[in-house]
């Protein structure tokens, strides 16, 4: 009981001495100043989590534009075809980085059209091999090839057609690889290269794909 009496004396008293300062001069007592507040230290901004797909789409058209476009055969007697253009290329490419340190998945399922144009007996022609379907969860063996022939021919059974046929070549891989001065086995040998190339691409830490490895090889023409 003591203490807090002494308490509530101590508490009258600067009361009592506060109000007569504070009669005495007319202006109130300035106010003591407050205590600086701690800032709150910046938060750091968290760096954003890299990409776990990075299409590739578009490295796969450069990629068969470069490769195939201009590839030609030419017959003894001056026939040939000419691979003038990648058209109609759809469906999807990417690299996907993968958790527990797996390596990145590799993933490409497109289909498209490489556009010829032949001299076949001193007449023109057009038409396409038709690509229906190139993935990598196939293999070349089974990659689906038909040939598409323009509206202007050549006309089966002449001697265009035969012609024609000769200097496209085998469709099926296995085949066109084994037949010399074909077209066909130009187109196959690069779209093996393609797959061994699209398999080397992988993600780098800042998102950007490298190629670990590269078989390119530079379009040349058959004679």
């Amino acid at each position: 009981a003591k203490v807090e009496e002494k308490a509530a004396t101590a508490r009258t008293a600067v009361a009592a001495t506060a109000g007569s300062s504070e009669g005495a001069s007319g202006d109130a007592a300035p106010a003591a100043p407050a205590a600086p507040t701690a800032s709150a230290a910046p938060t750091a901004l968290a760096a954003p989590a890299a990409p776990r797909r990075t299409p590739r789409f578009g490295w796969c058209r450069d990629w068969l534009r470069t490769q195939l476009v201009g590839l030609t055969v030419r017959d003894d007697d001056g026939n040939s075809v000419r691979l003038c253009a990648v058209a109609g290329l759809r469906g999807e490419a990417y690299v996907e980085r993968r958790a527990g340190g797996k390596p990145p998945a590799r993933v490409y399922d497109l289909g498209f059209e490489l556009l010829y144009e032949a001299q076949l007996g001193g007449a023109a022609f057009e038409g396409g091999l038709v690509f229906a379907e190139v993935a990598s969860h196939n293999e070349l063996a089974e990659y689906d090839v038909t040939v598409r022939v323009g509206e202007a021919g050549p006309k089966e059974g002449t001697e265009a057609q035969t012609l024609l046929v000769q200097l496209l070549g085998p469709l099926r891989a296995e085949a066109a690889l084994g037949a010399e001065g074909r077209l066909t086995q130009h187109v196959w040998a690069r779209l093996y290269a393609f797959r061994e190339e699209f398999a080397a691409l992988a993600v780098t830490e800042d998102s950007q794909e490298t190629v670990l490895r590269s078989t390119s090889s530079s379009s040349t023409q058959d004679s």
